[in-house]
């Protein structure tokens, strides 16, 4: 999964709801496992959909970044969040050498979605000209404690109530004009990182 053609998922992270909770939602018989397959593949479907939407990655995982360059400015966004930390910034020198950039150099915003800051006492170093000469490993999720993270749980439940029975709608399909907005647009115009609507793809 990727959410811009340089910023891809790399250790996906756990599931936030669980098939307990979404038999439970779902009103199934417990002793009935038979289902759980296809329990855990609308459950895996709609959180990657929340996170799709939002740019919000729901459990803690782990991404890379990878660019051409360094850029003009002063900072690098880094696409998914909740930033939690920057694991590595490595690029290709014009000798053709990887190296890694010492985190002394840069610091961390961590603000939705989140920016890597070269600090202002350096200059970003010289890369060869290859592409993907910078790449960027960092590490982004929603805390248990977090505000969003009861509103990103429903949002899956209500994604997964859809596809396994069709009980909920998720929009109003037939008129997408008609201005009105379900429960799950509402909590995705909540969790969203990158600005509503959210992004499609």
């Amino acid at each position: 999964m990727s959410s811009l053609p340089s910023d891809t998922l790399v250790t996906p992270g756990a599931l936030v709801v669980s098939v307990s909770e979404a038999r439970d939602h779902l009103n199934l018989w417990k002793g009935d496992g038979d289902d759980e397959p296809l329990l855990d593949t609308y459950l895996e479907s709609a959180q990657r959909r929340v996170e799709r939407d939002t740019f919000r990655s729901l459990s803690v995982q782990t991404f890379t970044k990878t660019q051409h360059c360094f850029p003009l400015s002063q900072y690098i966004p880094l696409r998914w969040g909740p930033l939690v930390s920057v694991e590595s910034v490595q690029y290709i020198d014009p000798d053709g050498v990887t190296q890694t950039w010492d985190s002394a150099n840069y610091m961390i915003d961590a603000r939705q979605p989140g920016n890597l800051w070269r600090k202002s006492s350096v200059e970003w170093p010289a890369t060869s000209s290859d592409p993907d000469s910078v790449t960027i490993s960092y590490t982004a999720g929603l805390a248990h404690d977090d505000p969003m993270y009861h509103s990103a749980r429903a949002a899956v439940l209500l994604l997964l109530a859809e596809s396994y029975e069709n009980r909920q709608p998720v929009g109003d399909m037939a008129n997408p004009s008609s201005g009105r907005w379900s429960t799950y647009d509402h909590l995705r115009r909540q969790l969203n990182v990158g600005g509503w609507p959210g992004a499609y793809s």
